[in-house]
């Protein structure tokens, strides 16, 4: 096949339409693919030392497009269906009216270990919400996952040979990495302990039975914008549903880049609906360059940080969520949630010991949970910009630790814009009288 190089050293690749070296137009796309959905095919297993029979539900745990060696390149358009599929179900043996669902979804393009890479600038389509669990790209081992930009310069560079066929004729695009996936529980990027991701293209999740995540971090990942021949593209992750996480840091370490070195801002947005949430830090650090903000950081020559939560439905999502020992750096970022009526949601959480700085961001929070809300953990929201509105609650105190509070607001402006706005909530009252 086209792409991969005589000495093996080089990214295999897949095209998209190009014309080749007699001028003859041809398709590189790799085509559809149909998820079986009539597989269902039950098998044995042993649950809580009880011997549970379990039905698979469509193609399960497979791997369409994986490297063990070298790297490998969509520069076409993936296409996955299948209206059923990606799951596994059984009775709960210690109580059998309910049936479990556990996720058993299909992986796209996997890179297999250390010196292995994968890299989608075309795109990676999941097309029906009945087909679950499907994960675009998976870095394993120490291997390496990118969703990104490759321009007209870059492809046409002869330096950069193992980017196209020798039958491949000078590009006129840039392309732009795009993985968009309609089932529940999708995962756009999955980066396991030791990996590396990076993305500069765009993720959309839009299963509205949740679950999903934009990219799951649990080694080292950076989240940026990208320089075009003309003009810049903004990283976007958006992801839909309750329970779902546009960036879910499990460990290691997720950095979101606002230049390119110091000579072009690039834009990072983060976009949650109905029941999502931008950013979860379960552990480790996420970090950002100091965002541009035209209310608090002007003059910056970094891009901006957005992060957007949108809820139309009951289900909530939250801006910003870190527990255990997470630290999560977000200088002078734009931050904006509206819970819309009903409780749940809430803007900022810092729980366990987790530390989250907001110095000098704009934090918008519409609904009737917190905008701040800390157990043990810490906000630093000086220098910021807070508006409150709907039934808001700013932040809480503790009056088991003297009304004393983990948010610092010192410098901050605050503006409340409905008269049912309280702005500050007792966690725990000492006394009565």
């Amino acid at each position: 096949m086209e792409g991969y190089s005589a000495n093996n050293t080089n990214d295999f690749i897949f095209f998209d339409t190009f014309t080749d070296s007699s001028s003859t137009g041809q398709t590189g796309n790799i085509g559809t693919f149909d998820i079986d959905n009539t597989n269902n095919s039950p098998y044995t297993d042993i649950v809580s030392g009880i011997s549970v029979t379990k039905t698979r539900h469509g193609a399960t745990n497979n791997v369409l497009l994986r490297t063990d060696a070298h790297g490998m390149q969509n520069q076409g358009t993936i296409t996955i269906n299948g209206s059923n599929g990606g799951y596994i179900t059984y009775q709960d043996p210690l109580n059998p009216t309910k049936t479990i669902e556990d996720a058993a979804g299909n992986i796209i393009m996997l890179a297999n270990g250390s010196g292995q890479k994968v890299i989608n600038y075309g795109k990676i389509l999941q097309t029906n919400s009945g087909l679950k669990n499907t994960v675009g790209l998976v870095a394993l081992g120490t291997g390496v996952a990118k969703n990104g930009v490759l321009t007209v310069a870059d492809a046409n560079n002869p330096a950069n040979h193992n980017r196209r066929t020798k039958n491949d004729t000078n590009r006129t695009n840039d392309m732009i990495g795009k993985i968009e996936m309609a089932g529940a529980g999708s995962i756009g990027m999955y980066i396991t302990s030791g990996s590396t991701g990076e993305n500069s293209g765009e993720i959309k999740l839009t299963g509205t039975d949740g679950r999903n995540v934009g990219i799951f971090n649990a080694g080292n990942t950076t989240v940026t914008g990208a320089v075009l021949t003309t003009g810049t593209t903004d990283g976007k992750i958006e992801t839909t549903g309750k329970n779902s996480v546009g960036i879910f840091n499990e460990n290691g370490g997720t950095n979101i880049k606002l230049d390119n070195g110091g000579a072009t801002a690039l834009n990072v947005n983060i976009i949650g609906n109905n029941g999502a949430s931008g950013i979860y830090a379960k552990a480790g650090t996420v970090t950002a360059d100091d965002s541009k903000n035209a209310i608090t950081n002007p003059t910056s020559t970094k891009g901006e940080l957005k992060i957007k939560v949108a809820d139309t439905g009951i289900a909530k999502g939250v801006g910003v969520y870190a527990e255990g020992n997470a630290a999560i750096t977000l200088k002078h970022s734009d931050i904006d949630v509206d819970n819309g009526t009903g409780e749940g949601g809430g803007g900022i959480y810092a729980l366990g010991i987790s530390n989250v700085d907001v110095e000098g961001a704009t934090v918008k929070y519409t609904g009737e949970g917190y905008a701040f809300y800390t157990g043990n953990g810490n906000i630093d929201a000086r220098n910021s910009k807070v508006t409150l509105s709907g039934k808001a609650v700013g932040f809480n105190v503790d009056g088991a630790t003297g009304y004393t509070s983990n948010v610092n607001l010192n410098g901050a402006t605050i503006d409340i814009n409905s008269d049912d706005v309280v702005l500050l909530g007792v966690k725990i009252q000492l006394h009565l009288i």
